[in-house]
């Protein structure tokens, strides 16, 4: 295998392993879920919220948006937000990132999760050395909905893609997976609780389509992910 796919493999195994809880169970028998966004009007039309309905995370841990409202559509919000992240924590170092996830993550979630996570991030950086940190890291969410929802807990799912490679030699490729995220409301907040990342679904790649160089994706890689633009606040 050459080197470039000797990474993308690695990089997958990653993605699959260190955001999953082995014990997630779905209830099945949930509650209708709403929309958030469209809502009926007496008229027959749709009405939009204003757009300062849209939950907005208040603060940033190391870069990760966090401080939701206690909403069905807060919730949402965090669990996007959270798989937009990714790539933030690949430039933490591992203590950092222990750090992050110990403010992020559920009590349960964090005894549950985090020294595999470091673990497996530890692997990450054997396998990639020091290039880890300046390779492309890339994750749009592309889908999501609501599961579940109650004032304290809440099911996510979230369709994402994800591009990864150097910035330089290594091929840039695309990962498309799905996200199932189990939040809880704890310290005053929307916490991680458990997470599985299962691969696709994925599309067929459009016929004559050529690949672009890693070059460039530099810029774009300094690029902060579109769903911060309106459930973040701004740095100015």
């Amino acid at each position: 295998m050459s080197a470039p796919k000797l990474a993308a493999a690695a990089v997958a195994a990653l993605l699959l392993v260190v955001w999953s809880v082995r014990s997630f169970v779905v209830d099945d028998n949930s509650a209708s879920v709403t929309s958030d966004v469209v809502v009926a009007a007496g008229n027959g039309s749709t009405e939009v919220p204003q757009a300062d309905d849209r939950p907005v995370a208040v603060a940033a841990v190391r870069g990760i948006p966090v401080g939701y409202p206690q909403t069905r559509s807060g919730a949402s919000t965090s669990a996007v937000n959270w798989v937009a992240s990714f790539p933030q924590l690949m430039e933490l170092n591992p203590l950092s990132l222990q750090n992050a996830l110990v403010e992020l993550m559920s009590e349960r979630g964090a005894v549950r999760f985090i020294d595999d996570a470091v673990q497996d991030y530890m692997v990450l950086i054997e396998e990639l050395g020091p290039a880890l940190r300046e390779r492309v890291w890339i994750e749009s969410p592309l889908q999501a909905t609501v599961h579940s929802s109650t004032d304290t807990s809440a099911t996510v799912g979230v369709w994402s893609v994800v591009v990864t490679g150097g910035e330089e030699n290594a091929a840039v490729v695309s990962l498309f997976r799905t996200h199932r995220i189990d939040l809880v409301w704890e310290r005053g907040d929307w916490k991680i609780d458990e997470v599985v990342v299962t691969e696709g679904p994925t599309p067929t790649g459009s016929d004559g389509a050529l690949p672009s160089s890693p070059s460039e994706f530099i810029e774009i890689n300094t690029w902060d992910p579109a769903v911060f633009a309106d459930t973040t606040r701004s740095k100015d």
